[in-house]
C-alpha cells in the first residue's frame, strides 16, 4: 500500500490564497532525514509553482525529482510521519523542533509487510499527534482517524483481453516472493497454494513476480504491466499480504481494472467495502483442490457475469465512497492541526502501548493466523 502525500497536500493549498505556498514534509527514515546536513525539497511536478515538500527519500518514484534547498526560517506547514520509520526517535526530534502539533501519523502498511507497523503501541502513540491516517478499521474514529484506502487508487477505465475465453490458460499469480513470522500474514498461504498449483495444475497455472527462482518450474519471470500476465488468463489469485480488518490494497483492483475474475482472499471485512458478486472469494472452499475444481467448471456466461458485476461496482457510489475523499480528509487534518493542544508523555504512551499489546499478542497467538489457515486451508 502506498499513501500519496501529495493528494492531501493539493487540498490543503486550495485552501489557501493562490500565493501561499505549502511545506510538506515526508519523513520514511529517522537517519536519512534529520542528520543529512541538507533536506531534499520535492517539487510536484503537476503543481511545481505552488507545491513543495521535503522528503530524505531519494529512492523511486514521487520523491526522485529532487534539489537540495532548504530554509531554516519556513518550517513545514504539515509533516507526514510514516509509522515505517523510527517513531520514538521521530517523536523526540520532532518535539524538540516543536512540530508534533503539526504532524499527520500514517500507518500505511501491515505488519506482514514492515513489523514496525505492528507495533501495538500504534493504537496509543497516536496519542501525541493530532491526525492518524490508517487502513485498520479498528483504529479509525472519524474524529483524529482516518481512513487511508489503496494508494487512492481509481480505476479509470476497463481494458478487458481481447483474447477468446477458450484460449486463455486458467489461473495466474502476480506477487513477489516474501516472508513474514508475524501474525496474520498471508505469505505462506501464497506458497502452500503455488506448491499445489505447480504439482497438480502445472499446464494451466503461471506465476508472475520478482524474486522466485527456477525450482518454480511456473514461474514465468517478472512483468512490467499486470495485464500482460492477466490478459492471458481467466483467473488471477490475489491474496492480501495479511488478514487484517480494512487491508485492502490495490491488487483486486487490477484485476477489476484489466478484466480478469478475482480469486480474492481479504481482510475479514471485505463485504463491507467490495460485492460479493464481483469476485470469488478464496475463504469460501475447504480446500485449494475444492478452489480448482470449481475454477475449471466455470463457465463463460458464469464468467461474463462476475466482470459484468465488477464494472457495475467500479461505476457505482459504493466505489467513490470506499476511496480516498482526499477533500473531506484534508479538511478535517488542517481543522485539527489548527486547534490541536495534547499534552502527552512518551512514556505515557509506550506504558499503554506495552500493556495492551500483551493483551492482543496473547489474542493473536489463541486465535490468530494458524487457527484461520488451519481452518481455511487443509
Amino acid at each position: 500500500m502506498y499513501v500519496n502525500p501529495y493528494q492531501y497536500i493539493y487540498h490543503f493549498q486550495r485552501r489557501m490564497d493562490e500565493t501561499s505556498i505549502i511545506r510538506a514534509y515526508v519523513i520514511r527514515n529517522y537517519e536519512e532525514f534529520f542528520n543529512a546536513s541538507e533536506l531534499n525539497v520535492v517539487s510536484s511536478s503537476d503543481d511545481e509553482d505552488i507545491i513543495h515538500g521535503a522528503s530524505a527519500h531519494n529512492g523511486e518514484g514521487l520523491f526522485d525529482k529532487c534539489k537540495t534547498v532548504y530554509d531554516v526560517d519556513l518550517p513545514a506547514d504539515v509533516v507526514f510521519l510514516s509509522a515505517r520509520s523510527e517513531l520514538v526517535k521521530c517523536w523526540k526530534k520532532l518535539k524538540e523542533l516543536h512540530l508534533l502539533d503539526r504532524t499527520v501519523l500514517v500507518l500505511d502498511e501491515s505488519s506482514a509487510v514492515d513489523w514496525k507497523c505492528g507495533t501495538l503501541f500504534l493504537k496509543h502513540f497516536h496519542k501525541s499527534f493530532p491526525a492518524f491516517l490508517s487502513y485498520r478499521d479498528d483504529f479509525i474514529d472519524g474524529f483524529s482517524f482516518f481512513p487511508i484506502r489503496p494508494i487512492g487508487f481509481k480505476v479509470d477505465s476497463i481494458e478487458p483481453s481481447l483474447n477468446r475465453f477458450d484460449q486463455r490458460r486458467l489461473l495466474c499469480m502476480v506477487c513477489a516472493n516474501k516472508s513474514s513470522h508475524m501474525p496474520k500474514e498471508m505469505y505462506s498461504v501464497r506458497k502452500k497454494c503455488i506448491n499445489y498449483f505447480e504439482s497438480h495444475l502445472s499446464e494451466e497455472f503461471d506465476l508472475y513476480g520478482p524474486w522466485w527462482s527456477d525450482r518454480y518450474s511456473n514461474w514465468r519471470g517478472t512483468v512490467r504491466d499486470k495485464k500482460e500476465a492477466y490478459h492471458n488468463h481467466k483467473f488471477a489469485l490475489c491474496i492480501e499480504n495479511s488478514y487484517e480488518p480494512g487491508y485492502i490494497t490495490e491488487k483486486i483492483f487490477d484485476c477489476f481494472r484489466y478484466g480478469i475474475v478475482p480469486v480474492y482472499a481479504g481482510p475479514p471485512n471485505v463485504d463491507d467495502y467490495l460485492p460479493a458478486d464481483s469476485y470469488i472469494s478464496f475463504y469460501k472452499f475447504k480446500s485449494i483442490e475444492e478452489l480448482v475444481e470449481y475454477l475449471k467448471h466455470v463457465s463463460e456466461t458464469e464468467y461474463n457475469t462476475f466482470l459484468e458485476h465488477a464494472k457495475s461496482f467500479i461505476e457505482s457510489e459504493k466505489y467513490t465512497e470506499i476511496r480516498n475523499n482526499f477533500e473531506e480528509l484534508s479538511q478535517r487534518c488542517t481543522e485539527i492541526l489548527s486547534a490541536h493542544n495534547r499534552k502527552v508523555s512518551l512514556f505515557q504512551v509506550i506504558l499503554a502501548g506495552f500493556i495492551d499489546s500483551l493483551i492482543e499478542s496473547f489474542r493473536n497467538i489463541v486465535d490468530g493466523a494458524l487457527k484461520m489457515k488451519n481452518v481455511l486451508i487443509n
